[in-house]
């Protein structure tokens, strides 16, 4: 069976957060790593599109297989969750600063 980038990455990003005892530490990021994106705004035609843009504006090309949308149970809401290799901090702060300045952008993780 072929796993997706999101599979692949997800494993990476566990791998990572590894610490020398071989228990997994969370309270920092290392970097580079493969980071998660979870983004939550107004159900428009275009959120998941948009949000998709503003991450690669600054991360390069995000691919299809790397975003996975759902809506809220009255479809008010979307969530967007993308997985992206980040190679710095800066760049991972510069994502959070474009997507602040997103008007359909509501809540970021």
């Amino acid at each position: 069976m072929r796993k997706t980038n999101v599979e692949v990455a997800l494993r990476l990003c566990e791998t990572n957060r590894m610490s020398d005892q071989g228990k997994a530490d969370f309270s920092l990021e290392k970097f580079p790593c493969f980071y998660t994106f979870k983004i939550i705004g107004r159900n428009t035609d275009t959120f998941a599109e948009r949000v998709r843009e503003v991450v690669g504006r600054t991360l390069g090309p995000v691919p299809l297989d790397s975003v996975k949308t759902r809506d809220s149970a009255g479809a008010k809401y979307r969530s967007v969750t993308i997985v992206i290799y980040v190679a710095s901090r800066d760049l991972l702060e510069k994502v959070y600063g474009d997507l602040r300045a997103e008007e359909d952008v509501l809540l970021f993780l």
